[in-house]
């Protein structure tokens, strides 16, 4: 589920001194290119000196920056890790310059940070649109207690009829679900409006143009600022007419379904959206990419399985609870065959207990789709790809199936698109690799069951 969008918590040990040699060289900021197949994004480090070093992490230069919750130093390097996404920044420290690798997910890049500031680098897909548009375009702002969403509205010219509200999938992401320099969200919204459908994209709270804390929040939060971008595009005159529902994908789909079944909601459209519950569909990601990488199936089911049951010891733990005594007995079967060396086992154990115990991934993890989908009383289309490694077709489409059914939902469609990853794109493999390198940012095959589906509703 986990996109590629960014955001960095660092691991920390004390550094030594209030005003260390280490801390002096990296006050201050940082800027570099980080170039994933098919994608350039810029990263920028605002350190500070101190006891500790702290700071912030921006992405293409928003103003918008995370903060380092610690920092692990080692000599003249920097780690610099966030588990919950796996991506680890191990950097060296040379005069004013930062060199190093950027990891995740078992793939590494170079990276090196300077102090001179970069200017984001456009990267063009060939299905991102160009000017001239026939329709208009609106931006908006919606205010909520605490902070505000913004977005854009592409409104098609004479009478409005459909509004299609976009919801993003894991991770701050922006109006566009920006990815690898892929803006799908644009893309379709494109296609519909050149089809006369009205839509609405707004970026993530704490994301982009909008304010607010994204690190906090879970997908109830999440189902809350849709609800709320729902209540706005009522309000709007050119609108009052209009059928309103949401395009949901990955993470996306299952907050729609959580909208649309508290009512008022006139279609539902789930891109490869959880149809299981939070730990079963992570556990078969973590299977399916891992096998894609090269693993064998008992290897990658062994994995798998250990990091079940010790998800399992995490979520159920009480606030406060002393999670690395819980999970140490889950790793004793591999001090006693020698499988780990106890290094791994301590360096598994830290990543498992950083990235399962924050409050998006503890409430997603107990998140159970079913309820949701049963209540779903609209027109729905549930899509998947057949080669989605992060969501997996099969027992997410069937599960959705079987909630709308038993619900009486007699309006659902299911459809698998044969040869698509988890981003709709044609492949062959599904391999997430594969997200910057295809050109393709979503089939026509994609679009096209969209824009028909919504042009045949009633």
């Amino acid at each position: 589920m986990k996109n590629y969008t960014l955001f960095l918590i660092l691991f920390s040990t004390m550094l030594f001194g209030s005003h260390s040699a280490i801390a002096q060289m990296v006050d201050g900021l940082w800027h570099g290119y980080l170039r994933p197949p098919g994608a350039s994004i810029v990263l920028t480090l605002d350190l500070q000196d101190g006891d500790d070093i702290t700071g912030l992490m921006r992405i293409n230069n928003s103003e918008q920056g995370m903060a380092f919750s610690s920092c692990e130093k080692d000599g003249d390097r920097l780690i610099l890790r966030i588990s919950d996404l796996n991506i680890e920044l191990n950097l060296k420290l040379v005069d004013e310059m930062m060199t190093g690798t950027f990891a995740q997910e078992g793939q590494s890049l170079d990276i090196s940070f300077g102090r001179e500031a970069l200017e984001e680098e456009v990267v063009r897909r060939s299905q991102d649109p160009i000017a001239p548009f026939p329709y208009r375009t609106e931006e908006v702002e919606i205010a909520l207690e605490d902070h505000i969403l913004a977005g854009t509205m592409f409104m098609p010219e004479g009478e409005v009829k459909t509004l299609a509200i976009f919801i993003t999938g894991s991770g701050p992401q922006n109006r566009d679900e920006e990815i690898l320099g892929h803006k799908p969200f644009l893309v379709i919204a494109d296609d519909l409006a050149h089809a006369g459908i009205a839509t609405l994209r707004c970026d993530d709270r704490g994301v982009g143009e909008s304010t607010g804390d994204f690190s906090s929040a879970t997908s109830a939060d999440f189902a809350s600022d849709v609800s709320a971008i729902v209540d706005f595009a009522r309000r709007q005159t050119p609108l009052s007419a209009a059928k309103v529902g949401l395009i949901g994908h990955s993470e996306g789909g299952i907050v729609a379904a959580m909208v649309a079944s508290q009512g008022g909601i006139d279609f539902v459209i789930s891109l490869a959206g959880p149809g299981v519950i939070g730990s079963q569909l992570l556990t078969t990601q973590q299977r399916d990419i891992m096998m894609s990488q090269g693993y064998t199936y008992d290897d990658a089911v062994a994995y798998s399985d250990r990091i079940t049951s010790i998800t399992n010891i995490i979520i159920s733990a009480p606030d406060g609870a002393d999670l690395d005594a819980m999970i140490d007995g889950a790793y004793d079967a591999l001090r006693k065959d020698g499988s780990f060396s106890e290094e791994l086992i301590s360096a598994e154990k830290k990543q498992l207990i950083t990235s399962l115990k924050g409050p998006w991934m503890r409430y997603f993890m107990n998140l159970d789709p079913a309820p949701y989908w049963e209540k779903v009383s609209c027109p729905t289309l549930a899509m998947n790809g057949d080669k989605d490694l992060q969501v997996a077709h099969g027992a997410n489409l069937r599960s959705i199936g079987f909630a709308m059914r038993r619900g009486g939902n007699k309006q659902f469609t299911s459809k698998t698109l044969m040869n698509h990853n988890h981003l709709f794109q044609e492949t062959s493999t599904g391999s997430l690799s594969e997200y910057g390198e295809l050109d393709q940012t979503i089939s026509p095959e994609a679009l096209r069951t969209i824009r028909e589906w919504l042009l045949a509703l009633k």
